[in-house]
């Protein structure tokens, strides 16, 4: 039951009253701290437990939107694939209706008519002297510019 200061338990024992008392107020104090600590060892694993679930929750999230984004890639990258490949026959049709339009026998007029060609574009051009080089021969114009200082002088 429950005593008040003024009320003394009929058998107290070998105990004074005053006694009595403290004890039962160091027993209650403790009892107190006991339940205080118990609720905060709860408190504790329910706080443990809410941060496990918003950690759970992030990483799935997080797992969600990298699964997202690698759907996103795979299907970029197979829509190039597509593409490249679909250029690729474009590419080569056109170059095989370029071969049939030619004809065998005209490419191979043009790839050996060689110089004869230039030739005859120049002289259609107006041109009356000309340098071709393919820039990796060095040329000597010293003497190439005297012969045109030398001309200009004779006229």
């Amino acid at each position: 039951g429950v005593f008040f200061v003024g009320d003394v338990p009929p058998l107290l024992g070998n105990l004074l009253p005053k006694q009595w008392y403290q004890r039962r107020v160091r027993e209650s104090r403790a009892e107190s701290q006991k339940i205080e600590g118990q609720a905060a060892v709860e408190q504790s694993k329910l706080k443990s437990e809410a941060q496990n679930i918003e950690a759970e929750s992030e990483l799935k999230r997080i797992n969600d939107a990298r699964a997202g984004e690698l759907d996103y890639v795979k299907a970029t990258n197979t829509l190039d694939i597509t593409k490249a490949k679909e250029m690729a026959q474009i590419e080569t049709a056109k170059f095989q209706n370029m071969v049939t339009t030619l004809g065998a026998e005209n490419i191979a007029k043009i790839a050996t008519s060689g110089h004869d060609n230039q030739l005859a574009m120049l002289q259609a051009l107006g041109l009356q002297s000309t340098l071709i080089t393919d820039g990796s021969t060095p040329l000597n114009l010293f003497n190439t510019a005297k012969g045109f200082i030398g001309a200009l002088e004779s006229n």
